[in-house]
């Protein structure tokens, strides 16, 4: 009778357990032929831990239907096969959570707190689960086996973690059936390897295991879902809405920079009075130093990384992305101090500030991801022509300046005529020669502190820009700095052309009672987005006058094809996505060069299928990625001609699941933080007034 419950136990283990396993492999290789991106890169390391899970399982059924039926020595090659599998979970998690776009400090940092947390988590695991199973018969075991043992509760738990921090955590919509499927999979398979150290002790083949059978159909339950996922996915025509995403954020994981300290610090603290009792057994002691070691080192090297990260986030806050000079709020706070600073000393401080002549048509000409190339170029131009003793600033759009301390009005000119020079030697990748108008003035003889100084110089560059560009000017009290008659004729002659412009901006809108409203609801969700993203005032105003402008170009859609209500044809769709280069070639008669390239690529897409001319990622203008992400929502909780609107919540949703495929993905969870926050103040404020008229 024994020996037919053993046969019927291993039966099991290998007709039913390893089946199941090899149709889930079958399941993730087909799942992953249908898969791109991210989710490729999912079902790639999924296929490869149920390969290697395979390979264990048979093995160890083998070894107990042909050698003994007692279990194979610990550690055994299943052992060794499953710490593989383990690596490649911490490969795929590493994976979703986007470790290759972290930087250095912040990968060592994160690094240190998971071995710290893991050497904790395994130390206390062989000395209160593990040692008191193994000790139940009296006999003396081997550390080793013990140490074995522990990695698999070890495993279980940041597998558990790794699930409800990545999977579960990232779900801000509705749920789809396999990602459901995955997420109890891999739960199970979790609480499975936390609940291994009574089957390695306790289990044995040689008569029939209630425990053992109970805890193989556990890890046959969390296969059968995963096969049940994958089946799933192949009849889902669904896009994946999980994305790499930053782990650790500093608005949901702030407590962690003093709960980890504290922790390890207490663990460090109680491991040294545990290895310092000479009555523990040795290899209590032995975990005891093992642990107090690492959460020394933990604590040294988090300290550290995080003095280093701290610096790198400092320099990334006072310097403007594209061109890695110091950004216009630093600029600021250089010119008071330096200012202060020659009050004290006595020292002269000379400002220059330039701006590029013409930069608009090389952006018109040659577009955004060219322009930025040329921009970078004529940013390093002037911090060479400056020298290392100046500062070079970037005041926005193709505008600079460069603070001059210590330095005499004949040699700041000196240094301006450098700088100029510097940028009519740089390469516009076209015929274009670039020139610069260039003014200056010096403190204290041109003003009296860094207020006036800013000023002036900005004055003295503006009368070069207005009076034939290309040329350098000092600000000079005696000279008349205002508008002269031509140039109040070219501003009146601008600015009605200007207001034109936003007249014809509101007739489109007027054309359908659907769309009256939605510029303007376009603009005030563009600046509330740029004030988020810390956008300065000149830039928030510029890119509101850009979302009141941008669909401009449906002056030239006929109302036919805007007020369909059903599919438009493929002629009538190209007459759509002719309205963001029409819009352009409107607008290109007025001053807002600068704006041009973000109303023409406001309906580009992240990943390159979006028009007119298919940008992808970072070639798609930073603004022009705000005003699609604001677009596409008024437009979704407007009612249209072929639809109706949806909610606040289900249009945020469809953000959602376009994270990376449409909408840059960062700017769009900014946006769903932004406006899920407002909503959420709404709502409290309705429910506060419901109980103040009841309370009434």
């Amino acid at each position: 009778a024994s020996g037919l419950r053993t046969d019927i136990a291993l039966q099991f283990d290998l007709g039913f357990f390893v089946s199941v396993v090899a149709f889930s492999i079958v399941g993730c290789a087909m799942a992953l032929r249908r898969s791109v991106r991210l989710e490729r890169y999912f079902w790639t390391f999924l296929l490869t831990i149920n390969v290697l899970t395979f390979i264990s399982q048979a093995w160890y059924s083998w070894y107990l239907g042909a050698v003994d039926t007692a279990g194979p020595p610990i550690p055994s090659f299943t052992d060794y096969v499953n710490l593989l599998a383990m690596i490649a979970f911490v490969a795929l998690v590493a994976g979703m959570i986007g470790v290759n776009r972290w930087d250095m400090t912040a990968l060592v940092r994160h690094t240190v707190d998971v071995a710290a947390l893991a050497s904790m988590g395994f130390v206390l695991i062989v000395l209160f689960y593990v040692d008191p199973l193994l000790a139940v018969d009296g006999a003396a075991h081997d550390w080793v086996v013990a140490w074995s043992i522990a990695l698999y509760p070890l495993s279980g738990i940041a597998i558990l973690g790794a699930t409800f921090s990545t999977i579960v955590g990232w779900k801000s919509r509705r749920w789809l059936p396999w990602e459901r499927f995955i997420a109890l999979s891999l739960a199970i398979y979790g609480v499975g390897l936390l609940l291994s150290p009574p089957f390695r002790t306790l289990s044995d083949y040689s008569t029939f295991n209630y425990w053992a059978v109970g805890y193989s159909l556990m890890f046959l339950l969390g296969h059968y879902f995963m096969l049940m996922a994958a089946l799933y996915r192949l009849t889902s025509s669904d896009t994946w809405a999980l994305r790499p995403t930053p782990a650790f954020r500093r608005s949901a994981h702030s407590w962690l920079s003093i709960a980890l300290p504290v922790l390890f610090l207490g663990m460090g603290g109680l491991s040294w009075m545990v290895a310092t009792d000479v009555s523990n057994p040795s290899d209590v002691r032995f975990l005891a130093w093992f642990s107090a070691g690492a959460m020394t080192l933990g604590l040294s090297i988090r300290g550290i990384a995080l003095v280093l990260e701290n610096g790198r986030l400092h320099e990334r806050s006072i310097t403007d992305e594209l061109t890695k000079l110091l950004d216009r709020r630093q600029f600021f706070i250089s010119l008071a101090d330096e200012v202060e600073s020659a009050q004290r000393y006595g020292d002269p401080v000379g400002l220059a500030v330039l701006n590029i002549d013409g930069f608009g048509v090389v952006n018109n000409r040659l577009g955004a991801r060219v322009a930025d190339a040329v921009l970078l170029d004529i940013a390093t131009a002037i911090a060479r022509a400056a020298g290392p003793d100046n500062m070079a600033f970037r005041m926005g759009g193709d505008e600079f300046a460069v603070i001059i301390p210590g330095k005499t009005a004949t040699e700041v000119r000196e240094i301006v005529h450098r700088i100029r020079g510097a940028i009519l030697l740089v390469d516009t990748r076209c015929e274009l020669r670039l020139t610069a108008s260039l003014g200056f003035a010096v403190f204290p003889e041109d003003a009296l502190d860094h207020v006036e100084l800013a000023r002036r110089a900005d004055a003295a560059q503006y009368y070069a820009k207005t009076h034939g560009r290309d040329q350098i000017v000092r600000f000079d009290a005696a000279r008349d700095f205002d508008f002269g008659p031509k140039e109040r004729a070219e501003r009146l002659i601008n600015e009605s052309h200007l207001s034109t412009v936003r007249a014809l901006a509101a007739a489109v809108d007027a054309r359908d009672a659907a769309t009256q409203f939605h510029s303007r609801n376009v603009a005030r969700l563009s600046v509330q987005l740029a004030e988020h993203l810390g956008f300065d005032r000149k830039r928030v105003e510029m890119l509101e006058t850009a979302a009141v402008l941008h669909d401009i170009g449906k002056i030239g859609v006929s109302d036919h094809v805007l007020r369909k209500r059903g599919s438009l044809t493929p002629a009538e769709r190209r007459e759509v996505n002719n309205h963001a280069a029409l819009g352009e070639r409107i607008l290109a008669g007025t001053s807002l060069h600068e704006v041009l390239p973000w109303i023409l690529s406001h309906h580009e897409r992240w990943d390159g299928t979006g028009y007119p001319t298919g940008l992808t990622g970072e070639e798609i203008p930073y603004e022009a990625r705000i005003l699609a992400v604001c677009d596409a929502f008024d437009a979704m909780t407007s009612d249209r001609p072929y639809r109706s609107a949806l909610s606040c919540a289900a249009a945020l949703q469809e953000i959602d699941l376009n994270m990376g495929t449409q909408f840059d993905p960062v700017i769009a969870e900014v946006f769903i933080r932004m406006v899920g926050r407002g909503q959420q103040a709404t709502n409290e404020g309705l429910i506060a007034s419901a109980e103040l008229q009841q309370q009434a």
